[in-house]
């Protein structure tokens, strides 16, 4: 069995685990046949795709997430947990990464 999958866009090969390059190209495939939307405006869209993230282990993850999503023109919002057990809204450190989500166009 291969460690690869192969969609049909071309000879584009992504590997099977969830990598930011992999979320990259899922974004770009997606992009070819369907505009991005949010939760307000998928109505009016009539091929669309709607992007989410709980955030429950990393920000330090969504934001490189929201890079991504940034340079390809998507946005999306963002939950967070202020329960979490992997970070904390609180410190400052956290706070500038929560900060960087908003700048790159996203909503928390």
């Amino acid at each position: 069995m291969s460690k690869t999958s192969r969609f049909s866009r071309g000879s584009s090969v992504i590997p099977p685990d969830f990598t930011t390059e992999r979320y990259q190209a899922l974004l770009e495939l997606a992009l070819t046949n369907y505009v991005p939307s949010d939760f307000h405006g998928y109505a009016a869209a009539e091929k669309c795709f709607i992007v989410r993230h709980d955030v429950d282990f990393s920000l330090n993850r969504a934001v490189a997430l929201a890079e991504i999503e940034h340079e390809l023109g998507i946005s999306a919002p963002y939950l967070v947990d202020p329960h979490s057990m992997f970070y904390n809204l609180a410190e400052k450190s956290q706070v500038a990464l929560l900060r960087r989500i908003l700048q790159l166009g996203h909503s928390l």
